[in-house]
């Protein structure tokens, strides 16, 4: 039995988004990873013990600042290893010239039950219009995207954005998503092939 149940682990793994092991990262990427999880779980029990809803609350609300803190120090990654997540192709139409652009989501971290992952991506939805990091068709980044698929095993580069307070620009529409599956927005400099 016990053998079954470390294939299982070992398959979850691989199947729902990560790298092999948080050891196979690099540095900073474990460094993150281990941030985003261990908040994810302070938020989750926030109102755990008895905890009073104003109690609840004011306790998310100091995880969610603490865990900005913590990652203040994150200008830019190199060399992560990511999984696709989502491609996405459109276009729009400056000065009456068709431009084709694409925003990439990857993710890594996944933990069946316990944390749905770190994503990043080069999309922002809660701007009108096309983010300013899109990447944009006749580049090299735009030539790799052509070809990526879901799941597919890659290897990123890239700055995060900053918000107004100088820490990462987190982009889910609920903190309580924010928290347990954070999406930070990127712009990605390098995209390479595993």
């Amino acid at each position: 039995m016990k053998s079954y149940m470390h294939y299982f682990v070992a398959l979850s793994m691989f199947a729902f988004g990560g790298c092999s092991s948080d050891s196979d990262l690099p540095q900073s990427q474990a460094e993150l990873l281990k941030i985003s999880e261990e908040y994810a779980e302070m938020y989750k029990t926030a109102g755990d013990k008895g905890a009073t809803r104003m109690q609840k609350e004011l306790t998310e609300k100091k995880t969610v600042e603490d865990r900005s803190q913590a990652l203040q120090k994150y200008d830019s990654f190199e060399n992560w290893k990511v999984k696709v997540k989502n491609v996405k192709m459109s276009n729009y139409y400056d000065n009456n010239k068709e431009v084709n652009f694409a925003e990439l989501e990857v993710i890594f971290g996944f933990k069946y039950a316990r944390f749905a992952g770190v994503q990043l991506s080069n999309s922002n939805r809660n701007f009108i219009g096309v983010s300013k990091n899109a990447i944009v068709e006749d580049t090299p980044l735009f030539s790799v995207l052509l070809g990526l698929k879901k799941d597919q095993q890659i290897i990123v580069s890239g700055q995060f954005w900053k918000n107004e307070k100088g820490t990462i620009f987190e982009k889910s529409l609920s903190e309580s998503g924010g928290m347990i599956a954070p999406e930070y927005v990127v712009t990605f400099t390098d995209i390479k092939l595993n």
